[in-house]
């Protein structure tokens, strides 16, 4: 039942497209919006179809900001990961140096000490 419902919506749609082209096939492509004189419906306003543009338009516009938005944004988290990164590596960078000058300070006090200490146990 099903199927044969679909297939006589099919077939209506085709008699009916069918028919719109036989009755607009004697018609030019500038009169193809025009209406025949047993119309009994009103031609419809050109406004909504400027409505729709006018939506399109705005909608591409925002599609775009959107768009360089976004590249604004990841560019601007590129360049702080970037900044984020050098900052780390000159943190680090200067902890190394300063952990080496009080290893090698620490070192030459350890070497005053034992020195001081063998020549105190010379002395003695």
């Amino acid at each position: 039942m099903r199927k044969l419902l679909i297939g006589l919506l099919i077939l209506g749609g085709v008699i009916a497209a069918i028919a719109v082209i036989k009755r607009r096939s004697g018609s030019s492509i500038d009169e193809w919006d025009s209406f025949a004189a047993d119309d009994v419906y009103a031609q419809a306003s050109k406004t909504t179809a400027k409505a729709t543009d006018a939506v399109k338009d705005a909608a591409a516009k925002a599609t775009d900001a959107t768009k360089d938005a976004a590249t604004t944004a990841t560019k601007a988290v590129k360049d702080a990961a970037a900044k984020a990164t050098d900052a780390a590596k000159g943190a680090a960078t200067t902890a190394t140096k300063a952990a080496k000058d009080t290893t090698t300070k620490a070192t030459d006090a350890a070497k005053d000490a034992a020195a001081k200490a063998t020549d105190a146990a010379k002395d003695a």
